[in-house]
């Protein structure tokens, strides 16, 4: 039936808006970590992302696969296109959230990098700095022979 078809891919819009908000979520408890320097916790941020974006691109396929089977039935997909549209707009509130605190983490990530070059850079010349002290200029060790 043309409009269970198009129930499924409602279920399947809303679980993706779920998952977004998940996203949305996630990200902004590991800005609010960034915001205060502990970055520990990146890889497991970074798993977690790529996880609920997997789960988005398969509702998006099966979505996909519905629709399909929906293309000469005009009248079903107008019934939904209301719903339809409004949790499009939803997923885009959220999408666009999720870019703007993206953009914060992505400016907290560079400052960490920089930070780091520096602090290398530092550790570099004091190494050097105690080199200096510790060779002694014009000469060199020679064995001699006996």
């Amino acid at each position: 039936n043309k409009e269970d078809n198009m129930e499924e891919v409602i279920e399947y819009l809303k679980l993706k808006n779920e998952y977004y908000e998940k996203f949305l979520s996630i990200t902004a408890k590991f800005l609010g970590e960034a915001r205060q320097n502990r970055w520990e916790d990146l890889d497991f941020f970074v798993e977690n992302r790529e996880r609920i974006l997997n789960l988005i691109r398969s509702f998006e396929v099966k979505i996909s696969k519905v629709m399909s089977q929906n293309q000469n039935d005009e009248a079903a997909v107008n019934k939904y296109k209301p719903t339809v549209q409004k949790l499009l707009e939803q997923r885009k509130a959220l999408a666009d959230r999720i870019v703007a605190l993206d953009l914060e983490l992505i400016t907290k990530i560079d400052e960490m990098k920089t930070d780091t070059i520096k602090e290398l850079k530092r550790t570099v010349e004091t190494g050097q700095q105690v080199n200096s002290f510790t060779r002694t200029p014009g000469k060199t060790k020679t064995t001699k022979e006996v």
